[in-house]
């Protein structure tokens, strides 16, 4: 009882991170993570429409992308690397250099690796998912916090602020404590106007995810 009420007092820390601007939050699957990407930032296709003036607002916000990857103690296996370095390549070809990408480590190994490059500077993301352990420039106790820390206080109301969690299945048994929380505090965008009451709830609701994790 006492892991779920410490636990569940970390969720709504969490989820109130999210709620002080409107920052976006996603939790996938390391195997869904290209999919993700092609889904999420599709290519500019031009238009002349009604709608083309909307458009052109539209595209004069940037991004500002902060992915949280799970890892073990270790460094990625050759498989995970693969997957991961393919969807960072085929991220900044969805994006332009003035959007910013952040990538944070949470679990096994807790910190930040990159903090708010340009989005076509791949060689600097690929460098830091190739050697996790010698690349985390900032350690934390809790990856996932700093990341939604960050996320806050970089907030910029031009953009697209967005926090990816990306959950690895494969590293499960090297989890630590940090990891118990791995998909609850991400499932919903909370937005400013929604109010405490509304993370509350969305706290309770995810109660029972919590006891499930646990017992897994």
């Amino acid at each position: 009882m006492k892991t779920v009420l410490t636990l569940f007092v970390t969720l709504v820390s969490l989820t109130s991170l999210s709620a002080q601007n409107s920052i976006e939050t996603q939790s996938i699957a390391l195997d869904h993570l290209i999919t993700f990407v092609a889904n999420h930032f599709p290519k500019e296709v031009t238009t002349d429409n009604a709608n083309t003036k909307s458009n052109a607002e539209d595209k004069t916000k940037t991004k500002q992308i902060s992915f949280i990857l799970e890892t073990s103690k270790t460094n990625f296996s050759s498989e995970d690397k693969i997957i991961l370095q393919q969807a960072f390549k085929f991220l900044t070809t969805r994006l332009i250099k003035e959007d910013k990408v952040s990538v944070f480590v949470y679990s096994g190994q807790n910190g930040m690796l990159l903090d708010r490059v340009s989005a076509k500077e791949i060689k600097k993301m690929l460098a830091v998912i190739n050697d996790v352990k010698s690349s985390i420039t900032e350690k934390h106790n809790d990856g996932i916090a700093m990341a939604y820390q960050q996320a806050q206080e970089d907030y910029s109301e031009t953009a697209d602020n967005m926090v990816v969690m990306v959950r690895n299945p494969n590293v499960s048994t090297n989890k630590t404590e940090t990891s118990k929380v791995d998909v609850t505090s991400v499932k919903e965008q909370i937005t400013k106007s929604k109010g405490s009451n509304v993370v509350l709830l969305t706290a309770i609701t995810l109660l029972p995810e919590l006891i499930s994790i646990i017992k897994d």
